[in-house]
């Protein structure tokens, strides 16, 4: 079996943030979700939060990945935050393109 550092990445989340993983919204001790601190839109999948994971990566592609993270889920409709993840990934192809 060969090495796949993506899925060595996803093992360091899914344990790091074990403890942390609770229902849509909840935080530990609290009776209400916490809409500002960790929204149902960006806390839904059970191995990492949104943050957690953007925060690996650069501000454009973080933005990306919460955009396509919460489409859907946040409002019925996709397509709005697939707009914004296309726009800022437009961004950073275009400041790449400007290194080179």
């Amino acid at each position: 079996m060969s090495y796949d550092p993506l899925i060595d990445w996803t093992e360091t989340v899914r344990h790091s943030t074990a403890n942390q993983c609770q229902p849509e919204g909840a935080v530990p001790g609290a009776s209400q979700p916490d809409v500002v601190h960790h929204p149902a839109h960006y806390n839904w999948h059970p191995a990492a939060e949104c943050i957690t994971v953007a925060a690996e990566f650069s501000y454009n592609l973080g933005t990306v990945i919460a955009y396509i993270w919460r489409a859907g889920r946040k409002t019925p409709d996709p397509l709005p935050d697939l707009r914004k993840a296309r726009e800022h990934l437009d961004h950073e192809i275009h400041r790449l393109e400007k290194k080179l």
